[in-house]
């Protein structure tokens, strides 16, 4: 009777007469040569980068794993231009819509009313804008003054801001166009 040893025989054979690869053990996630990482990229992916030569997706713990999707295409964002910088003279409305429209367009990109405000400060120019960016912000992080959180106030404090300094012109042209007898 001859006996052998399943060490000695390799790895199994298949149906066809040729050997296949044996089920790899798992490796541990501590190590920097597994692709546990990419749990959400399949394998043959990453060995169709790895043949081609490119740079395969990140590992770092940093950089989470690429998703890949193979059912959803991309979705293309609806074309809005950015407002025109606004130094709080003249009529303040075209600023405010434009402002409102790209927030419509936008509204993945703003989750609060606060980051509406903070954005739209952005597009304010000029001294007085800039006083009105310091005075507004500084009201914002005041407790007792959370109404400065809210996108209408916003727009009431910028039309208001924006009438003084079209009275301040009147009162200037007045003064320039006044005539002494």
């Amino acid at each position: 009777m001859v006996l052998t040893c399943h060490r000695n025989r390799g790895p199994p054979k298949n149906p066809h007469g040729k050997r296949t690869r044996s089920p790899s053990p798992p490796s541990s996630p501590s190590s920097s040569s597994s692709d546990s990482g990419l749990s959400d990229v399949p394998r043959q992916s990453i060995k169709h980068i790895k043949r081609r030569g490119a740079t395969p997706p990140s590992r770092s713990p940093s950089h989470p794993p690429a998703v890949l999707s193979r059912g959803t295409p991309a979705v293309k964002e609806t074309p809005c231009p950015d407002p025109e910088k606004f130094d709080l003279k003249g009529d303040h409305r075209p600023f405010i819509r434009a402002c409102e429209r790209f927030i419509r367009l936008r509204q993945n990109w703003f989750p609060t009313e606060e980051s509406k405000i903070l954005w739209a400060l952005s597009y304010l120019k000029g001294s007085k804008g800039n006083r009105f960016t310091e005075k507004y912000e500084h009201q914002m992080l005041s407790m007792k003054y959370a109404h400065f959180l809210n996108w209408r106030h916003f727009v009431s404090m910028v039309a208001k801001y924006s009438k003084e300094g079209e009275v301040d012109v009147d009162h200037t042209r007045a003064m320039r166009d006044l005539r002494y007898n």
